[in-house]
């Protein structure tokens, strides 16, 4: 039961009923997380748009690609211990494109498993100790360097924190 009760979408402002249908139609519902930040239209505007392009990607501009996208937004909440997020993640596996076996290790060891790439360990290491330690060290960006250039890092960071929050 939430502590603040989420607003319905019929008593929004009208742009933030628009904000909130589009993102229904994006990922199927509106979650009541936002629905309570919807209070403050300051707040939910510019998450929403945050979202949409480091999540959703509406208009193809992330320098990621969607299955990395996916496999960090699994192993982020799971690092932070949040059940909700991961079960969440988790149940949309299949349309996030990546099977049952990568989902669980994931969320074990995924940088001991064959079944990512060093690519994508690289980013997974570099978003676990971003998410972890705030700093990656030295060794973590080495590696996700020889991957990944600045934007995109930034794009890596931007992914973790916003799961952090």
């Amino acid at each position: 039961m939430p502590r603040i009760t989420p607003l319905k979408v019929e008593d929004l402002p009208a742009n933030i009923q628009a904000l909130c249908a589009e993102r229904a139609k994006a990922v199927g519902k509106n979650h009541n997380a936002m629905l309570t930040f919807a209070r403050i239209p300051e707040i939910v505007e510019p998450l929403y748009a945050l979202l949409d392009r480091l999540v959703v990607d509406r208009h193809n501009k992330s320098l990621l690609d969607k299955r990395l996208r996916h496999l960090l937004l699994l192993r982020v909440p799971r690092l932070n211990g949040c059940r909700y997020c991961t079960g969440h993640q988790t149940a949309r596996r299949a349309e996030q494109g990546y099977s049952m076996e990568e989902s669980d290790a994931l969320l074990e060891a995924p940088l001991d498993s064959p079944l990512f790439n060093d690519r994508e360990k690289a980013a997974l290491r570099f978003v676990e100790e971003v998410t972890k330690d705030v700093s990656p060290s030295l060794a973590a960006f080495a590696e996700v360097r020889k991957y990944y250039n600045a934007d995109q890092i930034v794009e890596l960071s931007a992914i973790a924190g916003i799961w952090c929050m």
